[in-house]
């Protein structure tokens, strides 16, 4: 899950925004490319809410790239920003990892309380949470992140195991 496409740089508007692999896009670097367009100008942020709001089928992230390449004079630019429109195996990995993450934010609220400490739960939810979903088919392209975070909980529960310190600094 991890990209590997550049962060954009307005002082740089011709690079390339997105890293593709095997004729698809770096997902999360081309979602991250969006966010930062639509967040660069207020008129693009209206924009943006507009067709939010008007939009039923779920394709306004779409429509609003097609509309920022329209605004665009310079071909080359056009182009690019066209080019970050997501196709429908793209929109399935990123509502997939969506999902995963809608996970990682409920497990987070079974370790949030404001009536006392909850650290100590933050690693049996997160373990369940990653665990239970790193073993589904469905999010087979996650599964390398997913155990990488398992074994980053593991890290920790054999540190916690180990020190009194790390028990204590959750309490």
């Amino acid at each position: 899950m991890h990209s590997k496409s550049k962060h954009v740089n307005a002082m740089k508007p011709d690079d390339d925004l997105v890293v593709s692999r095997h004729g698809q896009h770096d997902e999360v670097g081309l979602v991250r490319s969006i966010a930062v367009k639509e967040r660069s100008s207020a008129s693009w942020k209206e924009l943006f809410r507009n067709i939010q709001l008007c939009d039923e089928d779920g394709h306004d992230v779409n429509y609003f790239v097609g509309r920022l390449a329209l605004q665009e004079r310079d071909a080359s630019r056009c182009k690019k920003i066209a080019s970050l429109e997501l196709s429908e195996d793209e929109w399935s990995w990123v509502q997939k990892l969506l999902s995963i993450l809608g996970f990682a934010e409920l497990a987070q609220h079974s370790f949030s309380s404001e009536e006392g400490p909850t650290l100590h739960l933050a690693l049996p939810a997160l373990h369940s949470a990653w665990s239970s979903r790193s073993a589904r088919i469905k999010y087979i392209d996650f599964h390398q992140a997913l155990d990488a975070a398992i074994d980053k909980i593991s890290d920790y529960y054999t540190k916690s195991a180990s020190s009194d310190a790390h028990i204590m600094a959750m309490l």
